[in-house]
């Protein structure tokens, strides 16, 4: 098997068996047993959430636990921030995986980004993967964002969100003017009937686990098949091999 076939088959692995799941009420040093330096740095839990015990995933980023990889993502950060495609091709592997439908590869990976327009939303979105937090998967990889390594195997990924901001606020109406019901923790939420109106102005409907419905701004959740990226050290060399989104 290749580097990269095995890179997917953790991936799929990880997808519908993630290895640490994070069980009901939940304290931050519990949910990770790794260096404590590795976990990010704001996630003390809202009171309201661990009051009613809910189910909850804090954030992790253990980058710091290999140097050079956490120099490579500062790099590719700052990549990102300056739009340098050139760049950033140096770190891509030649045989990336860009989807489950079989168009892998550099070549299709400039078309699919669209990377000869500046607009291109691989910028916001490896700034997005990568600032959520990376997760160790191994002794050369890392797998980004770590609500897709991290993710419980009992939970549907296509049904449930998991808040990453915090203080979120779960609302009565799609905008930030809407009473705020409560102020959310780190916790996983059920999506509502989809409401294009909520969404075009950049809200979701959802249901959290006491039976609440509301509106939650989409960049506080995060879904386990939104974009993620796995990163594998080749020789002395971090490539990105692997930025898919779906299933």
């Amino acid at each position: 098997m290749t580097r990269l076939a095995s890179i997917v088959a953790v991936c799929a692995v990880l997808l519908w068996s993630c290895s640490k799941p994070v069980t009901e009420g939940t304290s931050p040093s519990d949910a990770v047993t790794s260096e404590a330096s590795s976990t990010a740095t704001d996630q003390s839990p809202a009171p309201a959430a661990t009051a009613m015990n809910l189910r909850q995933l804090f954030p992790v980023d253990e980058s710091a636990s290999d140097p050079s990889f956490a120099a490579f993502k500062t790099e590719v950060l700052d990549i990102a921030a300056r739009k340098d495609v050139p760049a950033l091709l140096t770190h891509v592997a030649s045989d990336i995986k860009n989807s489950f439908g079989g168009n892998d590869g550099i070549e299709e990976f400039k078309t699919g980004w669209k990377l000869s327009d500046p607009q291109s939303e691989l910028w916001p979105t490896l700034r997005t993967i990568l600032t959520l937090g990376a997760t160790k998967e191994g002794d050369n990889a890392f797998g980004a964002p770590y609500v897709f390594t991290r993710w419980p195997e009992d939970l549907d990924s296509f049904s449930t969100v998991v808040v990453v901001k915090k203080d979120a606020a779960l609302r009565s109406a799609p905008s930030r003017d809407g009473t705020v019901v409560r102020t959310l923790g780190y916790e996983f939420l059920e999506l509502g009937e989809y409401d294009e109106g909520a969404e075009t102005g950049g809200f979701t409907a959802v249901k959290d686990q006491t039976g609440k419905a509301g509106y939650v701004a989409a960049d506080d959740i995060r879904s386990p098949i939104a974009y993620r990226a796995f990163f594998e050290k080749r020789g002395d060399k971090w490539l990105m091999v692997f930025l898919v989104s779906g299933d």
